[in-house]
């Protein structure tokens, strides 16, 4: 097997767009940094508001706190909110730029469709990662190939040839986007 045809719908580009997120230092930081941020003046306020009325000013502060022990959680569902409005744009309702005929050869994978052709170079691969339900290829560029396992006709081939190409591999399989 040296070809397969991929077709992607909104929930591979939604775990495609989640996936990259978590691995994202910068995405990672921004969520610290607000957690910390809104926790920190919420304490401020609550402390301030403690020297006129001891029940509000510790009210509000014992809120801060809450919202430091719950802020993951709302940051997970806000950035996944987000990205399910981005892979529901109008870029990736067309089935036919969606159908990838991807070609595999030891120097390159083949990518191309009736609008597109790409030639991604095994060098430029970072590594590759296969989750529960999809294998991700990081590239140098920053992006990212996604090959979903329920497509793929022999997970096997496909996992050798990864081996083949000499790339980092990582398993992550009880990856999920928190």
């Amino acid at each position: 097997m040296n070809t397969m045809k991929l077709s992607f719908n909104e929930k591979i580009m939604l775990d495609s767009l989640l996936y990259e997120a978590s691995k994202s230092e910068e995405i990672q930081q921004s969520k610290k940094t607000s957690r910390l941020i809104f926790a920190g003046m919420i304490a401020v306020i609550g402390l301030f508001l403690m020297i006129f009325n001891l029940v509000l000013g510790g009210s509000i502060f014992l809120v801060g706190g809450l919202f430091f022990l719950i802020y993951p959680k709302y940051a997970g569902y806000y950035y996944k909110k987000f990205y399910t409005t981005v892979a529901q744009g109008e870029q990736f309702k067309s089935s036919d730029n969606n159908t990838y005929d991807v070609e595999f050869n030891k120097e390159y994978i083949l990518m191309k469709n009736t609008q597109l052709e790409a030639k991604h170079h095994t060098d430029h691969f970072e590594w590759i990662s296969e989750t529960k339900e999809n294998f991700f290829i990081k590239l140098n560029s920053g992006s990212y190939l996604i090959f979903p396992k329920q497509q793929v006709p022999d997970i096997e081939w496909l996992r050798n040839y990864f081996k083949e190409i000499k790339i980092p591999y990582h398993t992550e399989l009880d990856w999920k986007w928190s």
